[in-house]
């Protein structure tokens, strides 16, 4: 599977962040959404380029409504 695209949405006061994403794989598209909280402090605004670390945590994260996934440390970076 490999992310094709997708958007997100960040709480800078909070430090939780939303991430919708389109997965292809080799039996089509999916739509994966996580829901994710920011490892440390994250200043805004944030700038191009700029990257931070996220844990995605599996109570709240779903790939197409049937599977529950958890992906601790992962790095997100904005690229526009």
């Amino acid at each position: 599977m490999t992310i094709d695209s997708g958007r997100g949405i960040v709480n800078f006061h909070s430090g939780r962040m939303l991430l919708k994403v389109n997965v292809k794989g080799t039996t089509g598209t999916m739509h994966m959404v996580l829901y994710g909280k920011v490892n440390g402090h994250l200043s805004a605004p944030l700038s191009m380029g700029a990257g931070f670390t996220v844990n995605f945590l599996k109570p709240q994260s779903k790939l197409a409504g049937k599977y529950i996934l958890e992906f601790l440390g992962t790095t997100v970076t904005r690229t526009s």
